[in-house]
């Protein structure tokens, strides 16, 4: 199904899948960011287009689906590794507020999957710090009623300066948010290839601890990586 190997003497982490005892043919990416010796947290999504590693919450190129991904029953993990935890996300029923690994900031991120309602109003993706009626550090709120996405933060209950973007997500589409936090601020993807530009930080990133999902969309999965 999904074979993902760092080799350290290559320097290069291979994907590759096996089918009936036979590999298929390896994709390859050279300069692995996985030092020997070195703590490495490794997140493997299963995405509509294929499936996609993050390594320490950095997002590598996607390994495009060869077999039924629901065929997946067993996940085998050998080599020169010593485990800390393996774990396995569910989809959660919204409305869903998740805690996030700890140490969030640059480097880390946020991935949420989904189906948009067929007659959606508007959604809403928030990073806080905290679980309840927190500090929002980012705002992510597509609007359909004004095909607008605003982006925004909230300090001590009073938003501030909302951010106005063309709304790319259609009502009823399936649909893939990757946040990852970066030095600068925010950067937003949206199905591997539509970026929102930076969204600045105006909350010290160090105190997101959770996010929060609600409105108009089933969630399928949340993950921080």
């Amino acid at each position: 199904m999904y074979h993902f190997n760092p080799r350290f003497p290559e320097n290069s982490i291979v994907c590759n899948n096996r089918c009936a005892d036979s590999w298929g043919e390896e994709q390859s990416l050279e300069g692995s960011p996985i030092v020997p010796g070195e703590r490495v947290t490794v997140v493997i999504v299963a995405a509509r287009e294929g499936f996609i590693p993050f390594v320490n919450g950095n997002p590598l190129p996607s390994f495009a689906h060869r077999l039924d991904v629901c065929a997946a029953c067993t996940v085998v993990i050998d080599g020169d590794i010593r485990l800390d935890t393996v774990t396995f996300d569910s989809p959660p029923t919204t409305p869903v507020t998740m805690a996030l690994p700890c140490c969030f900031g640059p480097g880390k991120g946020v991935y949420v999957s989904g189906k948009v309602s067929d007659s959606a109003s508007r959604f809403e993706i928030n990073l806080q710090c905290g679980e309840g009626d927190s500090d929002i550090a980012l705002h992510f709120n597509p609007r359909f009623d004004s095909s607008e996405l605003v982006l925004n933060s909230r300090n001590e209950g009073n938003w501030d300066e909302e951010i106005r973007e063309p709304n790319p997500i259609a009502p009823g589409s399936d649909v893939e948010i990757y946040i990852l936090c970066q030095d600068s601020g925010y950067v937003i993807i949206i199905d591997g290839d539509v970026v929102i530009g930076t969204f600045p930080h105006r909350i010290d990133s160090g105190r997101v601890s959770h996010v929060n999902v609600d409105g108009s969309i089933t969630v399928h999965r949340i993950l921080g990586v």
